[in-house]
């Protein structure tokens, strides 16, 4: 059986592990707002060049095949940020899941140490 000193010392190694993982996440989570936010304003820019080719009538009205090509390959490009948006925001919300869970698991064992 642990002593109250090696209890309250594992106590602070777990802590101390765990602020480690929430600095970490936290982290993770700035990283992944800033990337979001960036890609946000390319998406938006790239967006309204596209909407303003289809007000001109380049792409809609058959302008060229190059105007057309333009068009697909920004509609492509933009699918491409939306879905590694979503991954990102997936696993970030997931790696949250993880971390409350542990979390309840720490405090409960706690509460009945």
């Amino acid at each position: 059986q642990m002593s109250f000193e090696e209890w309250r010392a594992a106590m602070r190694q777990t802590d101390a592990q765990l602020q480690g993982e929430v600095g970490r996440l936290g982290s993770g989570i700035e990283d992944l707002g800033a990337r979001h936010v960036a890609l946000q304003a390319e998406l938006r820019t790239r967006l309204a060049a596209l909407e303003a080719g289809a007000m001109a009538g380049r792409a809609a009205a058959g302008g060229g095949g190059q105007a057309e090509a333009q068009a697909h390959q920004t509609v492509e490009y933009l699918r491409q940020q939306l879905e590694a948006l979503r991954q990102n925001a997936s696993q970030a919300g997931a790696s949250l899941s993880e971390l409350a869970a542990r979390l309840e698991g720490e405090a409960a064992a706690r509460k009945t140490a």
